[in-house]
Protein backbone atom coordinates (compact mmCIF):
# COMPACT_ATOMS: atom_id res chain seq x y z
CA UNK A 1 0.00 0.00 0.00
CA UNK A 2 3.13 2.19 1.03
CA UNK A 3 4.52 1.56 -2.46
CA UNK A 4 1.20 2.88 -4.49
CA UNK A 5 1.22 6.29 -2.24
CA UNK A 6 4.77 6.79 -3.16
CA UNK A 7 3.70 6.09 -6.85
CA UNK A 8 1.30 8.09 -6.98
CA UNK A 9 3.31 11.42 -5.58
CA UNK A 10 5.49 10.25 -8.43
CA UNK A 11 2.73 10.75 -10.67
CA UNK A 12 1.79 13.81 -9.42
CA UNK A 13 5.17 14.87 -9.70
CA UNK A 14 6.14 13.82 -13.28
CA UNK A 15 2.81 14.96 -14.12
CA UNK A 16 3.47 18.82 -13.37
CA UNK A 17 6.68 18.96 -14.47
CA UNK A 18 5.68 17.49 -17.57
CA UNK A 19 2.88 20.05 -17.77
CA UNK A 20 5.50 22.60 -17.08
CA UNK A 21 7.36 21.67 -19.67
CA UNK A 22 4.42 21.93 -22.27
CA UNK A 23 3.94 25.33 -20.72
CA UNK A 24 7.09 26.56 -21.42
CA UNK A 25 7.17 25.40 -24.72
CA UNK A 26 4.08 27.06 -25.51
CA UNK A 27 5.20 30.28 -24.11
CA UNK A 28 8.79 29.80 -26.36
CA UNK A 29 6.89 29.40 -29.63
CA UNK A 30 4.61 31.74 -29.11
CA UNK A 31 7.77 34.58 -28.81
CA UNK A 32 8.78 33.04 -31.98
CA UNK A 33 5.88 33.63 -33.96
CA UNK A 34 5.61 36.92 -32.11
CA UNK A 35 9.17 37.68 -33.45
CA UNK A 36 8.56 36.44 -36.79
CA UNK A 37 5.16 38.28 -37.70
CA UNK A 38 7.21 41.83 -36.61
CA UNK A 39 9.81 41.23 -38.62
CA UNK A 40 6.79 40.23 -41.43
CA UNK A 41 5.13 43.77 -40.72
CA UNK A 42 8.30 45.93 -40.87
CA UNK A 43 9.43 44.31 -44.22
CA UNK A 44 6.01 44.86 -45.42
CA UNK A 45 5.49 48.22 -44.02
CA UNK A 46 8.97 49.00 -45.73
CA UNK A 47 8.16 47.61 -49.09
CA UNK A 48 4.72 49.54 -49.11
CA UNK A 49 6.73 53.17 -48.10
CA UNK A 50 9.06 52.15 -50.85
CA UNK A 51 6.78 52.21 -53.92
CA UNK A 52 5.08 55.43 -53.25
CA UNK A 53 6.19 58.50 -54.80
CA UNK A 54 8.63 60.72 -52.64
CA UNK A 55 10.18 63.85 -52.05
CA UNK A 56 13.90 63.74 -52.20
CA UNK A 57 14.06 64.61 -48.43
CA UNK A 58 11.92 61.55 -47.79
CA UNK A 59 13.56 59.67 -50.23
CA UNK A 60 16.42 60.57 -47.69
CA UNK A 61 14.29 59.78 -44.79
CA UNK A 62 13.34 56.29 -46.48
CA UNK A 63 17.26 55.26 -46.68
CA UNK A 64 17.42 56.21 -42.67
CA UNK A 65 14.58 53.79 -41.97
CA UNK A 66 15.83 50.94 -44.37
CA UNK A 67 19.03 51.43 -42.99
CA UNK A 68 16.86 50.59 -39.21
CA UNK A 69 14.86 48.10 -40.60
CA UNK A 70 17.87 45.80 -41.65
CA UNK A 71 19.25 46.39 -38.03
CA UNK A 72 15.81 45.68 -36.68
CA UNK A 73 14.91 42.67 -38.86
CA UNK A 74 18.52 41.16 -38.06
CA UNK A 75 18.19 41.27 -34.41
CA UNK A 76 14.85 39.86 -34.98
CA UNK A 77 16.41 36.86 -36.83
CA UNK A 78 19.10 36.69 -34.03
CA UNK A 79 16.63 36.76 -31.42
CA UNK A 80 14.38 34.11 -33.38
CA UNK A 81 17.44 31.81 -33.71
CA UNK A 82 18.21 32.05 -30.15
CA UNK A 83 14.50 31.00 -29.30
CA UNK A 84 14.34 28.50 -31.51
CA UNK A 85 17.26 26.39 -29.57
CA UNK A 86 15.47 26.97 -26.69
CA UNK A 87 12.22 25.83 -27.84
CA UNK A 88 14.15 22.87 -29.60
CA UNK A 89 15.73 22.06 -25.54
CA UNK A 90 12.33 22.32 -24.05
CA UNK A 91 11.39 20.29 -26.43
CA UNK A 92 13.28 17.29 -25.86
CA UNK A 93 12.62 18.21 -21.84
CA UNK A 94 8.89 17.93 -22.41
CA UNK A 95 9.44 14.66 -24.17
CA UNK A 96 11.88 13.14 -21.40
CA UNK A 97 9.00 14.76 -18.75
CA UNK A 98 6.28 12.99 -20.52
CA UNK A 99 8.39 9.37 -20.84
CA UNK A 100 8.76 9.42 -17.27
CA UNK A 101 5.34 10.80 -16.47
CA UNK A 102 4.02 7.36 -18.80
CA UNK A 103 6.67 5.19 -16.75
CA UNK A 104 5.13 5.77 -13.47
CA UNK A 105 1.76 5.00 -14.83
CA UNK A 106 2.96 2.04 -16.05
CA UNK A 107 4.52 1.02 -12.40
CA UNK A 108 1.46 2.26 -10.86
CA UNK A 109 -0.98 -0.19 -12.89
CA UNK A 110 1.78 -3.53 -12.35
CA UNK A 111 1.63 -2.59 -8.82
CA UNK A 112 -2.23 -2.52 -8.56
CA UNK A 113 -2.59 -5.23 -10.68
CA UNK A 114 -0.06 -7.41 -8.18
CA UNK A 115 -2.15 -5.92 -5.27
CA UNK A 116 -5.31 -7.37 -6.44
CA UNK A 117 -4.03 -10.47 -7.60
CA UNK A 118 -2.59 -10.81 -4.04
CA UNK A 119 -5.72 -9.84 -2.17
Amino acid sequence: MQRGRSLQRLQVIADTKSDLALARLAEVNRQISTLESEKQELERRFSHIARSAMTALEVQALGKYRDWVRIRCANLESETARLQENAAQLKEQARLDFGKSQAIKKLRAQSRNRSSSVA
